[in-house]
């Protein structure tokens, strides 16, 4: 058995803390650039004042498209009377259990706080779909209720509008059809704005005489194009024909954009029939 020196056994200590050193290093390098990669922008969504009126079931509700992931810091409080303790009922749930809850048949929440005067907490989509934020009076008061929420995400992911008690009761008319051709300069691009209901259904027909780019963005993303960059809820590229059937997932104003990144001209005739 081989015993080692004084200046060896130094050496060996100096060599084991070396290499613990460039572990720690290779890790904070990439918990850095993890941090780096991970982009949030946060977005208001809600801030107002409703009023739920003294009859049971009086309800507000605010729903929106979110992707996996995305995250929702919420807040709500109740204005008090002198004399009666005023609360609501407040729930958070998906598409499928809303629709069943409309229906009168039973439905789970994912979120739930009954009989409160005040509630905050985060809620992270754990799908991509929509939710809904209902707000409930079963009392025989008005019920005078603050909100606010806040939604963290991906940057880099589309953000859509929301839509509540007070949109949803507006109906949106049937976009018009629309048939043209148009011609896009180099490196230029051209849109078509459409404001569209939940499930709304748009026929779309393109036809182009070099290779283009079509996008579907929605207004948020497209007014923060400059910014951003193009972030689109659907992307085609380099292609010359396209039929498709776009389904609205939200109530929102959704934009049709053709662009051409070749120095070439391009000519495009195209189509857009709303389903009924």
């Amino acid at each position: 058995m081989r015993i080692f020196n004084k200046e060896e056994v130094e050496e060996m200590f100096i060599r084991k803390i070396s290499c613990w050193f460039v572990v720690i290093f290779l890790l904070i390098s990439l918990l850095s650039g993890r941090v780096r990669t991970a982009s949030a922008e946060t977005i208001k969504l809600y801030d107002d004042t409703v009023i739920l009126t003294p009859f049971v079931g009086s309800q507000y509700i605010i729903d929106v498209f979110l992707y996996e992931g995305d995250r929702i810091v919420f807040g709500f409080s109740v204005e008090q009377g002198s004399f009666w303790v005023r609360k609501v009922d407040m729930f958070i749930t998906d598409k499928v259990n809303f629709e069943r809850r409309r229906d009168l048949r039973e439905w789970t929440s994912l979120v739930s706080k009954r009989e409160v005067t005040k509630g905050y907490g985060d809620f992270i989509a754990p799908k991509l779909g929509k939710y809904y934020f209902i707000f409930d009076n079963h009392s025989l008061l008005n019920e005078k209720v603050t909100i606010e929420m806040t939604l963290i995400k991906d940057e880099k992911k589309p953000t859509f509008s929301i839509q509540t008690s007070d949109t949803r009761s507006k109906s949106v008319p049937l976009s018009e059809y629309r048939l043209e051709g148009v011609t896009l300069e180099g490196h230029s691009y051209y849109y078509i704005p459409y404001t569209l209901d939940d499930e709304s259904e748009i026929e779309i027909y393109f036809e182009a005489d070099h290779p283009i780019d079509f996008l579907i963005m929605t207004k948020y993303d497209f007014d923060k194009r400059k910014e951003k960059g193009f972030i689109a809820y659907k992307r085609y590229q380099n292609i010359s024909y396209l039929y498709d059937i776009f389904v609205a997932p939200t109530r929102d104003v959704y934009y049709f954009v053709f662009g051409n990144r070749s120095p070439e001209t391009v000519k495009v005739d195209y189509e857009l029939t709303p389903k009924e």
